[in-house]
């Protein structure tokens, strides 16, 4: 153990970071997280949310890289938050919030989000989308069909409707314009917010989840339309999981190219092979990749 990190996760970032780089983010995971707050554009803008909660008395300023997050200062009791209660907002790091500005949905778009619990991003697509179109939000266990239900109900959305079944075999009748696989992953992006997995987790676990990460792709892929986009987001930055499954996803299907995020995220949101890549000492949030890729 060193810096409250166990000792396989500090050598592989020694390895790919260097030593600095290394302390850096070892820190960064071992502050308080930050509370991010998402506004429901469907019913006010940013501006207008940082009014309301300081008429509440809690300071709160604008993300840097998302347009439409705030950080909230240190210490607000999120269940007091009537902003939040009300649907006005929604919890959510700045990395989620970042991934749909890479899917880019439009209004009256049919838009798939094949793991969708607990519905932070297909809300948000909903809410990009002016809620005029179809968000299908799909995920597997009864709970987590229930979570998302609760939020879309708080964020009164109404484009989005729910499915309760496994993305990798469900047999979707019509073709997407664009899907999303936000798949499960080792959440080592997020140890900040969740710092007891950091304990719970060891390096078998970089080799239990790029199998599914690649299938759920898969099905993913197969749900697009022709020309359709594909989004691969994990939040994570370990390269089993992010560059590998890309380069594996194209060797096996090679009716898809990878497309760049220049032009629809922040230049120090991407990486250098235009990939979205955020690393929490770097960005000052959560940990994440996304990959974006059309179908041909």
């Amino acid at each position: 153990m060193w810096g409250s990190h166990p000792e396989w996760l500090v050598e592989r970032w020694l390895e790919r970071f260097g030593v600095a780089d290394t302390r850096a983010l070892m820190l960064a995971d071992n502050r308080p997280a930050r509370v991010g707050l998402r506004v429901n554009r469907l019913r006010l803008t940013r501006e207008a949310l940082i009014e309301r909660l300081a008429g509440l008395g809690f300071g709160a300023e604008p993300a840097r890289l998302s347009p439409e997050l705030v950080w909230l200062e240190n210490g607000v009791p999120l269940r007091q938050l009537a902003p939040l209660r009300d649907g006005e907002c929604t919890a959510q790091d700045e990395s989620e919030a970042l991934v749909m500005l890479l899917l880019a949905p439009l209004q009256h778009e049919r838009v798939l989000d094949l793991c969708a619990a607990p519905g932070g991003k297909c809300t948000h697509m909903a809410e990009r989308m002016g809620d005029e179109g179809e968000v299908w939000a799909m995920d597997r266990a009864e709970g987590r069909v229930l979570t998302l239900e609760a939020t879309i109900k708080r964020l009164g959305v109404h484009a989005v409707h729910v499915v309760q079944g496994d993305g990798r075999r469900y047999p979707f009748p019509m073709p997407f314009d664009r899907v999303l696989v936000d798949a499960p992953c080792s959440g080592l992006g997020v140890l900040g917010r969740r710092a007891d997995a950091r304990w719970r987790k060891g390096p078998e676990i970089l080799d239990e989840m790029p199998p599914l990460q690649l299938e759920l792709l898969a099905a993913g892929g197969r749900q697009a339309r022709p020309g359709g986009v594909l989004v691969y987001s994990v939040c994570s930055f370990e390269p089993e999981e992010t560059t590998d499954v890309v380069e594996r996803f194209l060797d096996q299907n090679p009716g898809f190219v990878l497309e760049s995020a220049s032009g629809l995220l922040p230049d120090e949101a991407m990486d250098d092979q235009g990939f979205m890549r955020v690393l929490p000492h770097v960005h000052g949030c959560d940990g994440a990749f996304a990959a974006r890729f059309r179908k041909t």
